[in-house]
């Protein structure tokens, strides 16, 4: 009898053992469930600053009103509508309002009152602002005028108008003594300027529209007696911080592919992250990457042909 009772005592006390390794299971559950939240808000948090800095990088310059116009898709269908902007405050409330989905047309997107979609904060606006240049954007308008190039601080630049469609020789060869000038030009310009590079290298350019571009700004086609190339230039205009991560140059090569182009060539001020060079190496006669030294020395070397000034 005594010892029933002692192996009954003993039971008793493993119980209260199992039932503390089944807490403690059920706490290391609880605090991977709170690592994956937390994972999944980081992400979020990234994808959003991601897409408002590409928003922001397509923003233009109406050269009558002076006013900054962004391209805000406000609908799953993936429409765009141009919305204009006198001052920074007024596109800070503006983006604050969005958010952002996926859809089955256009992948992730934004839409107007956040649609139903993850919400933009605050903080992701002001994260996105600082790695554009559209604050610098807004100088002409306050100052009564506009000009090609924008001041950014840090960065000296003259507050001359040029039309670049139309005086390219004197553009370039500024932005080839003083190449840093190229952060303050506005994307479409940018979009230009390397468009007009390639025509110099002898291919006959097709400037995309400024919207809708399907991830291509530049047809760059050249004939010769063996046959004919088609080159899909994509233009980044980021600042020297933010690289061209991989699913930029992923995009294009599936662009590339699916037009049955002879290769694809992403331009950027910027430099591109070690994935996107890594995946480039795979695809090396499908695809080309230059960063801002090749910029650099293709306007150090404009013009190839002998040129006049009309």
């Amino acid at each position: 009898m005594p010892d029933e009772d002692y192996r009954w005592v003993d039971s008793d006390e493993d119980e209260p053992e199992e039932a503390l390794e089944s807490d403690e299971a059920g706490l290391s559950d609880e605090a991977g469930l709170d690592d994956e939240s937390e994972n999944e808000r980081d992400l979020n948090d990234q994808r959003a600053v991601e897409l408002l800095s590409d928003l922001l990088e397509d923003a233009e310059i109406d050269e009558k009103t002076g006013e900054v116009v962004v391209w805000a898709t406000t609908s799953p269908e993936g429409a765009e509508f141009a919305e204009r902007f006198r001052t920074i405050d007024e596109l800070r409330d503006f983006l604050q309002q969005f958010g952002f989905s996926s859809s089955p047309h256009s992948g992730d997107i934004f839409v107007f009152g956040h649609g139903g979609g993850s919400p933009v904060f605050p903080s992701q606006v002001e994260e996105a602002i600082e790695n554009s240049n559209v604050t610098g954007m807004f100088d002409g308008f306050e100052s009564g005028g506009t000009s090609l190039f924008r001041v950014r601080p840090g960065i000296l630049v003259p507050q001359v108008r040029i039309e670049l469609a139309s005086v390219n020789y004197e553009v370039i060869r500024y932005l080839a003594k003083n190449p840093r000038s190229l952060y303050a030009i506005n994307p479409r310009m940018f979009e230009e300027l390397v468009a007009e590079l390639f025509r110099d290298f002898g291919y006959e350019v097709v400037l995309t529209p400024a919207t809708r571009d399907g991830g291509v700004d530049i047809r760059a086609i050249r004939k010769d007696s063996v046959g004919t190339l088609l080159y899909l230039v994509e233009c980044k205009r980021f600042q020297p911080e933010r690289p061209v991560g991989v699913e930029i140059v992923r995009g294009l090569y599936g662009v590339a592919a699916a037009e049955h182009a002879s290769c694809g060539v992403i331009a950027t001020t910027s430099h591109f992250s070690r994935d996107a060079q890594e995946f480039a190496r795979t695809v090396q006669f499908q695809l080309t990457l230059r960063d801002y030294n090749d910029l650099v020395k293709w306007l150090l070397q404009y013009p190839l042909t002998a040129k006049t000034i009309g």
